[in-house]
C-alpha cells in the first residue's frame, strides 16, 4: 500500500514472492532469499525478542492501520440461544481469557461484516482475488 500510494512501481523494484505464512517470511529474510517481507507485526515482535531478527540489521518500511483480528465464527445451524451464550462468555471474559491462539488482544468484540472493509479495500489496491 505504501508503495501504490506514493506511486512507486513495486515491478521496477522488486518481484513478489509468497513463502507460505509470516514465519517463513522471516526465515526467507534471514536467510537472504527475499529482500523484504509483509509481517504481522506480533511475529516481527516475536523474532526480535528472539533473537532471530535484529533491529539494527532490518528497518519498517511502514506500517498499516490496525487491522481487525481473524474471526471466531461458529455454525449458524447451531440453536440462537446457544450462539447467544457463547457470544456473551467471550464478550464478557476476563482481560486475556479464552484468547484463541496466544495473541496479544486485551479481548473479544461482536463484529459486523463492513468492520474488514479495510482489509478489502487492500486486496482491492492490490489486484488480489477475495
Amino acid at each position: 500500500m505504501f508503495f501504490i500510494r506514493n506511486r512507486v512501481n513495486r515491478m521496477s523494484i522488486w518481484a513478489i514472492a509468497y513463502v507460505g505464512s509470516h514465519d517463513k517470511n522471516t526465515t526467507a529474510l534471514v536467510q537472504g532469499k527475499v529482500d523484504a517481507i509483509a509481517i504481522e507485526e506480533k511475529i516481527y515482535q516475536k523474532a526480535i525478542e528472539s533473537g532471530e531478527l535484529s533491529s539494527d540489521r532490518y528497518t519498517i518500511l511502514w506500517q498499516s492501520d490496525p487491522l481487525p483480528n481473524s474471526p471466531l465464527v461458529i455454525r449458524s445451524t447451531l440453536p440462537d440461544k446457544f450462539k447467544l451464550k457463547v457470544r456473551k462468555a467471550l464478550i464478557e471474559a476476563p482481560p486475556g481469557l479464552g484468547l484463541v491462539g496466544g495473541d496479544r488482544a486485551s479481548g473479544y468484540t461482536s463484529v459486523q461484516d463492513e468492520d474488514y472493509e479495510p482489509i478489502r479495500r487492500i486486496q482491492e489496491t492490490l489486484g488480489l482475488d477475495n
